[in-house]
């Protein structure tokens, strides 16, 4: 009689028991694991489908029994936990239409989809059910409904893991034109939360269903009503607790103004908190004359709440050309991460320190030949620094044959107590 056929994948079964001795009063926690990792030369274990093709795939699957004692001496009284803990490390979900039928393929030509999780669970008489992991499963759906001035389109399924619950979503984006206002919503939609609470006592019986609002994760608007061009965006980041936004119109040919803006509801390290940056500028195409053939091209200023100056980053924006977010910001709409991630990195969140620095922009000649942007930030209480853009270009900015660009700073650190100011080439 032959022995019968092992499966080609492998498991590891392990006891151990482990005395945790600095624990008072004593504790003693048992536990059985069972591990079922990739056969030799494979870099995965499929549980479904087919490898290559569509399939449900993990590196490693753990599972093991839990228990635990503990003797509270001066109670004189013991007590315990039984549980069961489970893990799918590196797993991964691809579904792939590369071997459907023609008019499946057809209908849904350049369908896949490819989505990366950990997923842990676990239950135990004393804690009840619980989830954790990252990653979830997204699948965009192209759509095009049209509701009047109002289009819905690219519709997004989501499924993530939180808590010891499974939150469902399903949002759009949504365009609408408003006779000169031109409007998007960005991830706009609901969310069903599928949970399992402690007790088994939901609403569904043993799960628990409850619905909220999804807010979008931007929103953007144009305007163009003759006198008055322009539009914005506001980005939004519930989860980081993080609201930006860009703002740029012209008025009549004569005024350009840009604006941005940074606010966070949380400190670098998670707890609660505020801040507040923002830069405005306001720049006149032609430019005002003041004489001699200088002329005021820009004015602008920045302020912060709770914001710090990192001087060290602002210099080496000197070298990399990084300090144009600060210094009349071009096309801020359209440039908006780029500059946020400048100013992020410029101006961290810092409480009870605030920021303040006026700007203003000259040029020499017309049509300008030479313009020089300066503006000087104040640290409250803190340091000062000066930063600047000078350009020449001949014979026009528009049409430069010539185009030297030097950009330059300097600062006074009263904590270091030094002075010091350089300049760099920039393209």
């Amino acid at each position: 009689m032959t022995a019968p056929r092992v499966p080609p994948m492998l498991c590891y079964l392990d006891k151990s028991v482990e005395k945790l001795s600095n624990y008072s009063p004593a504790v003693k926690r048992a536990q059985k694991k069972l591990d079922k990792v990739p056969p030799p030369g494979k870099d995965k274990v499929v549980l479904l489908g087919v490898a290559g093709a569509t399939e449900l795939s993990a590196q490693r699957i753990g599972i093991r029994l839990t228990s635990s004692f503990a003797w509270d001496v001066d109670a004189g009284q013991a007590s315990g936990d039984i549980g069961i803990e489970g893990a799918i490390e590196g797993g991964k979900l691809v579904i792939s239409l590369a071997d459907a039928d023609g008019f499946i393929g057809k209908v849904m030509g350049g369908f896949g989809l490819e989505a990366s999780f950990e997923l842990g669970f676990g239950w135990s008489a004393g804690a009840g059910v619980y989830f954790t992991g990252s990653g979830g499963l997204e699948i965009q759906i192209p759509a095009h409904i049209e509701l009047g001035p109002i289009e819905i389109d690219n519709l997004t399924f989501t499924v993530g893991i939180e808590g010891a619950g499974f939150p469902i979503g399903l949002t759009a984006n949504i365009k609408a034109e408003l006779g000169p206002l031109q409007a998007v919503v960005e991830n706009i939609g609901v969310e069903a939360v599928l949970a399992l609470p402690p007790g088994g006592d939901g609403n569904l019986g043993p799960f628990d269903l409850g619905f909220r609002f999804k807010p979008p994760n931007g929103i953007g608007m144009a305007l163009d009503v003759g006198v008055v061009k322009g539009g914005g965006y506001l980005f939004i980041d519930a989860e980081k607790g993080e609201y930006a936004g860009a703002l740029e119109f012209v008025i009549a040919d004569f005024l350009s103004v840009a604006a941005i803006g940074l606010i966070t509801t949380k400190n670098p390290d998670g707890s609660p908190g505020f801040s507040l940056l923002i830069i405005i500028t306001a720049e006149f195409p032609g430019g005002i004359q003041l004489g001699y053939g200088f002329k005021l091209i820009g004015v602008g200023g920045l302020f912060g709440l709770n914001r710090s100056m990192n001087l060290q980053a602002l210099m080496e924006g000197v070298k990399t050309g990084a300090v144009e977010s600060v210094m009349f910001p071009r096309d801020v709409v359209a440039n908006a991460p780029r500059i946020l991630s400048d100013l992020r990195a410029f101006f961290p969140a810092k409480q009870g320190t605030f920021l303040i620095g006026p700007m203003v922009k000259l040029g020499w000649c017309t049509p300008t030949l030479i313009s020089v942007s300066v503006g000087v930030i104040i640290e409250i209480p803190g340091n000062i620094a000066i930063v600047g853009i000078l350009q020449l270009a001949l014979p026009t900015a528009d049409e430069p044959l010539l185009n030297l660009q030097v950009n330059f700073a300097g600062a006074v650190e009263f904590d270091k107590k030094r002075l010091y100011f350089f300049a760099a080439l920039f393209d």
